[in-house]
C-alpha cells in the first residue's frame, strides 16, 4: 500500500496532512485491526482513484493482514465495482 495525499505542490496546508491510522478491534475476535484513511485529489477532495483508496487490514492471527476494505468499507471511502 502507497498513502497518497493528492499533494499538488501548490504548498496548501491540506498538503502537509497525509493520513491517518486507528488500530482497533473491528470484527470482535480480539486481536488488533488496521484502518488507513488515504487522501484525495486536490482542489476536488474526491478519491479519484485506486491511489486514494482507504484500507482496512485484518488480523490474521499469524502476524499478517489481509486487506478487507472492499468487503467492509462503505462508500466513498472504497468505491464498489
Amino acid at each position: 500500500m502507497v498513502v497518497n495525499n493528492g499533494a499538488t505542490g501548490a504548498k496548501r496546508l491540506i498538503e502537509t496532512m497525509i493520513a491517518g491510522v486507528g488500530v482497533f478491534d473491528y470484527d470482535g475476535d480480539g486481536w488488533s485491526d488496521i484502518y488507513v484513511a488515504n487522501g484525495a485529489s486536490i482542489p476536488s477532495l474526491q478519491k479519484s482513484g485506486p491511489q486514494f483508496f482507504d484500507r482496512l487490514f485484518r488480523n490474521n492471527h499469524d502476524g499478517s493482514f489481509t486487506d478487507v476494505a472492499r468487503q467492509e468499507l462503505p462508500a466513498p471511502a472504497i468505491p464498489r465495482e
